[in-house]
């Protein structure tokens, strides 16, 4: 692993450039980037000598710089700019100064380097490879306007059915995006697993089953005309019947920092867990 201290002189930007906040936070990390002799370009037009990429807006964003980091190997700051996310470490306000502790610091001292694990997603039809995705939150395969049967196996044995409106398959990155809206739990980035949700199950409710990142997982569908396969939110691929999607551990890509207790804190603030006078007064008489 390359070390990062105070070496670094050219550092890619993925910006939202259709969120205003975004574009001036941009300018300001950029003006004070520039002050330090430090250069900054688009991440579309950085070459291999790039040191980090710092992604400004929302998930979204965030999620296009790790996708970009990961291909270069190299870590990733993401700044907020959006509204409820959990990939941003950085707020408005300190944009400027925390990027340039990142820049100028010392990993370990300065800032923390987490390691996260991605999904290789292969959509196969009649056997063959028709595309291949890298996933860092979700795969999710739904009916369009129906109900679909999902086949899931894990490790090419274990097969159970899903019948319902869908199912998703999330890194522990993903398990507060929309694993949480289905109704599947919460994991903190270094838990080992993937989860496989049903989405608004037909009968009885079925529990989230977690399997190991090790195993490859398929999701197929058995029976829906209007299935479609969407990856990190993004525009639905429709699926024939008994095409099949292999999903498997891929590269980690490596998140910067500055409390190695962020997500706990994240989780706290935006589901204004310290306001839960209910558990808390319960906790203590315990």
């Amino acid at each position: 692993m390359m070390c990062y201290n105070n070496t670094m002189k050219k550092i890619a930007v993925v910006v939202n450039e259709g969120r205003e906040k975004a574009v001036k936070i941009s300018k300001v990390i950029a003006s004070a980037l520039d002050k330090e002799g430090v250069e900054v370009v688009p991440a579309k037009e950085a070459d291999h000598d790039v040191q980090a990429v710092i992604a400004i807006g929302g998930d979204g964003t965030i999620i296009e710089a790790i996708r970009f980091a990961k291909e270069k190997d190299i870590p990733i700051l993401g700044v907020n700019a959006g509204r409820v996310g959990f990939l941003a470490v950085v707020e408005e306000e300190d944009a400027a100064e925390k990027v340039l502790q990142f820049v100028k610091g010392e990993e370990g001292k300065d800032y923390h380097l987490q390691e996260r694990v991605g999904i290789l997603a292969d959509l196969m039809s009649g056997g063959n490879l028709v595309r291949s995705d890298y996933v860092v939150n979700d795969v999710v395969v739904k009916g369009l306007s129906s109900v679909v049967t999902v086949g899931v196996s894990v490790g090419g044995t274990h097969r159970v059915k899903f019948r319902g409106d869908g199912v998703l398959v999330s890194t522990t990155t993903g398990s507060t995006a929309y694993n949480l809206s289905a109704g599947g739990p919460i994991a903190a980035p270094g838990v080992k697993c993937f989860f496989v949700t049903s989405i608004c199950p037909q009968g009885l409710p079925v529990p989230t089953i977690l399997v190991p990142e090790t195993e490859v997982t398929e999701l197929k569908n058995i029976e829906g005309e209007e299935a479609f396969l969407s990856v990190d939110g993004s525009k639905g691929i429709p699926l024939k019947e008994g095409d099949v999607v292999k999903l498997r551990k891929s590269h980690y890509y490596r998140m910067v920092l500055f409390n190695k207790d962020h997500f706990y804190e994240a989780l706290e603030k935006k589901f204004n867990l310290s306001n839960h006078n209910v558990a808390v007064r319960a906790y203590d008489k315990n």
